[in-house]
């Protein structure tokens, strides 16, 4: 299965590098698109989210960390939507930078906001399973889901586990005692690699506690 992977800022060269991408798969080529994203500028997302809509093989987005802003937007663009147990999606209301000039100025620049503003919403709304009030309550308060909620919500159809933190160590370049090199060595290779994280910190307090009786020995 092909990958695409949008590990940045939505700017400019976004939805041309996915273009690029997408040209280069069969029409019919199932996609997967991996996602850590802390956002950034709506029309580029908007303009990948179609992309995406247009190709004809299956879609699946996969959010490994972050789907903040215009990135959330990204995500519902698949017809399956996993997301890691320890990932987060924000929605918000679109926002500007000081906007320079006179009240007709400013106006417009509401107005542009309010556009781009329902067009967010209607994707939530129609991807989701939160109804128009629901939406624009959630976005006028700046939402963060976890993993359950944006199952239970609908942005997400599928949870998968987080990848397991792996340890790495050199054994032979650790300032330690040799015995105590000897027996790290020993617990590591007692336990399944990769160590889980909990795994990982019973390694590591282990070592402390026997370095502690060395020293005082």
């Amino acid at each position: 299965m092909a990958e695409i992977e949008i590990y940045d800022v939505i700017g400019d060269g976004t939805a041309k590098e996915v273009k690029a991408q997408l040209g280069k798969l069969r029409a019919d080529e199932p996609l997967t698109v991996s996602i850590n994203s802390p956002g950034g500028y709506l029309h580029d997302g908007l303009a990948v989210y179609n992309m995406l809509g247009r190709h004809q093989g299956e879609v699946t987005t996969r959010v490994d960390g972050a789907a903040f802003s215009a990135a959330s937007i990204l995500m519902l663009a698949g017809t399956k939507r996993e997301m890691a147990s320890n990932a987060l999606v924000l929605i918000h209301d679109p926002w500007t930078g000081p906007v320079p000039g006179e009240i007709a100025e400013l106006r417009r620049a509401l107005e542009y906001l309010n556009k781009t503003r329902r067009q967010a919403a209607k994707i939530y709304t129609d991807r989701t399973t939160l109804d128009k009030q629901a939406v624009d309550a959630e976005m006028a308060r700046e939402s963060v889901y976890d993993a359950e909620e944006a199952l239970n919500y609908g942005f997400a159809t599928e949870i998968i586990d987080a990848a397991p933190v792996e340890m790495c160590v050199q054994l032979d370049r650790l300032p330690v005692h040799q015995e105590l090199r000897e027996e790290l060595a020993e617990m590591i290779k007692q336990r399944v690699v990769p160590l889980s994280q909990l795994e990982a910190r019973d390694v590591i307090q282990k070592a402390r506690e026997r370095a502690t009786s060395i020293l005082g020995e």
